[in-house]
This record gives C-alpha cells, sequence and structure tokens, in this order.
C-alpha cells in the first residue's frame, strides 16, 4: 500500500534516514488503522509499507545505510532491518516500558544508546546486547560533541548519577563511567515538564539545551577550555610565622 492511502488521517508521524541519505523511513498512527509504517527510496516520490506493527522511534545507523533499529516499550523488544528498512526482525530483549528512543553516535557503525525504565544503555554490536551504564536514574538523554582529546561523542542526562546526586543535568566522556554535573542548583530551571527531553549541541562541545514548563528553551555550558574532569592534588607546605595554632589541612 502506498503512503496516499493514511495520509490525511496520520498522526504522531516520526521519521528517520539513513547513513547516506538515501532512504527515508516514517511511522506515523492512524485511529482507524493503527500503527503504520513506510519507507521511500526516490526522496519521497513513492512510498512503500514495511512490516512494522509496533509504535516505536525509527533510526538509522550511523554508518550503514542499510541498517535501522527501533524499539517497542509495549513488548521491550528491539527491532534491526539490515535491507533499508523493508522488513524489521526483532534482535534483542531489553524489557518493557520506558521511552521508546534510540540514539546512535556519529561515525559509529553498530552503536546504540537506549533509556530503557530509568537505565542507561548501550550497544555496540548492532541492537544484539546491551552494556549498562553506571548512571543511577536516567530521565532523558543525548548525544553531543565529543569533548577534546576524545574520539566518543559526549553523553548527557537529566537524572541522577549516583543514589545520592540530585535530579540535575550531567555529562559524561567516557561512554557512562563517570558523571560530571552539567548545571548547578543556581540554573536547574525546573524539571523536563511534558516535552521530557534534553538535546546535545552537535557543534559545540559541553552545550546542552532542556525542555522547560514555561520558561523556553535554555541552554547549558563550559566556560573553562576542556572541562573534561577536576583534580585534587595533595602537598605539604610550611608557613612562618605558623598562624594557627595546632595545624593546616
Amino acid at each position: 500500500p502506498l503512503l496516499t492511502d493514511v495520509q490525511d488521517t496520520i498522526e504522531k508521524a516520526v521519521p528517520a534516514i539513513s547513513a547516506d541519505g538515501n532512504t527515508i523511513v516514517w511511522k506515523g498512527y492512524d485511529k482507524n488503522l493503527g500503527v503504520k509504517c513506510f519507507y521511500t527510496t526516490d526522496k519521497g516520490a513513492t512510498w512503500t509499507q514495511n512490516n512494522w506493527a509496533f509504535n516505536a522511534c525509527p533510526v538509522g545507523d550511523a554508518v550503514n545505510p542499510r541498517k535501522f533499529y527501533a524499539f517497542s516499550p509495549e513488548n521491550g523488544y528491539i527491532y534491526a532491518s539490515k535491507d533499508g528498512a523493508k522488513f524489521f526482525r526483532a534482535v534483542s530483549y531489553v524489557g518493557t516500558g520506558g521511552s521508546g528512543v534510540l540514539k546512535v553516535p556519529f561515525n559509529r557503525g553498530g552503536h546504540v544508546w537506549i533509556n530503557n525504565n530509568g537505565k542507561l544503555k548501550y550497544s555496540t554490536d548492532s541492537a544484539k546486547t546491551f552494556i549498562t551504564t553506571n548512571v543511577h536514574r536516567c530521565v532523558a538523554f543525548a548525544l553531543g560533541k565529543e569533548a577534546p582529546g576524545t574520539d566518543y561523542q559526549t553523553i548527557y542526562i537529566w537524572g541522577q548519577a549516583t543514589s545520592t546526586s540530585p535530579e540535575a543535568m550531567y555529562r559524561s566522556v567516557d561512554k557512562g563511567l563517570t558523571w560530571i554535573r552539567a548545571n548547578d542548583d543556581k540554573h536547574q530551571w525546573g524539571l523536563l515538564a511534558n516535552a521530557g527531553m534534553i538535546e546535545a549541541d552537535q557543534n559545540v562541545y559541553g552545550r546542552v539545551y532542556k525542555s522547560t514548563a514555561g520558561m523556553g528553551i535554555p541552554w547549558m555550558g563550559l566556560n573553562e577550555s576542556t572541562g573534561i574532569k577536576s583534580t585534587n592534588s595533595n602537598f605539604d607546605i610550611s608557613l612562618f610565622p605558623m598562624p594557627f595554632s595546632t595545624s593546616l589541612t
């Protein structure tokens, strides 16, 4: 069936594009027909429906133009296509619920990131297996410009880096092994509101945006040159005359 069958009543539409730009995938929902997904290889002149029948947000692989991925929160499976979105099959199970949004880092074929019920996970084998990062709770996440001296995109979350951390913006330059707070208590801008999303700048390292409840779209960034990490140094020091009665730490 062609897209013209449902284009007048379709809603909740989500597009995806292949790495080479030659294939566009378009998923939508119709109250009478349910979820429908189409692909085109001629920039929209003609559309063909594929076997997709679940509600999800498609994403194209960052390198391989034939690969696409999608996650179904309803049944907990990650789906993948190897033929340019013509056919999708389940490749792994990560658990039901959570966000249906998948993201792929720039120039990393087979890498897929997902926020699955507050657990931030990523795959390096085209969504067949997933590694869970050590972040305590992820509400939303984004991938942005890599830090100076690194070759992987920076990961941002809105959530809690540890169980004792405040809910805030955090970033990681080592694929989620360690986290640094990306804002402070005076620049929280409330929670994420109905949009429930953050997005990172693809050209400026350290810059990240968030949704709010009626306060526009604020951005947070770095003043220092890199902001990769902070360090603490311990050293001995002698003071004369000694201004303290006991000792100095």
